[in-house]
């Protein structure tokens, strides 16, 4: 896998959780018996496993001593929305 820096990953994070929001907007605001609601559910989930498999990299970016923000500061929509069946730590455990 490609190394990134600290501050891609902080942009990717912050892009990834704003997408989230747009995504959880959509599924908000929509039907639950519209078809287009289910993709869009699908591709929220599929967000919400990259927004944690970059937290997991930012958090082990983050042991190598440098001062980098805390995730929890980067974020607001992962923490706000996490789907109650996604069984992935969204902070860590």
């Amino acid at each position: 896998m490609a190394q990134v820096n600290e501050i891609a990953l902080m942009m990717a994070i912050q892009a990834v959780d704003d997408k989230i929001g747009a995504l959880q907007a959509q599924v908000d605001a929509g039907d639950e018996e519209d078809i287009h609601i289910a993709y869009v559910e699908d591709e929220l989930l599929s967000y919400m496993k990259a927004a944690n498999d970059l937290r997991v990299s930012y958090e082990n970016a983050s042991k190598s001593g440098e001062n980098m923000t805390p995730y929890e500061k980067l974020v607001t929509r992962v923490r706000q929305f996490a789907p109650k069946f996604l069984k992935i730590p969204i902070f860590g455990a």
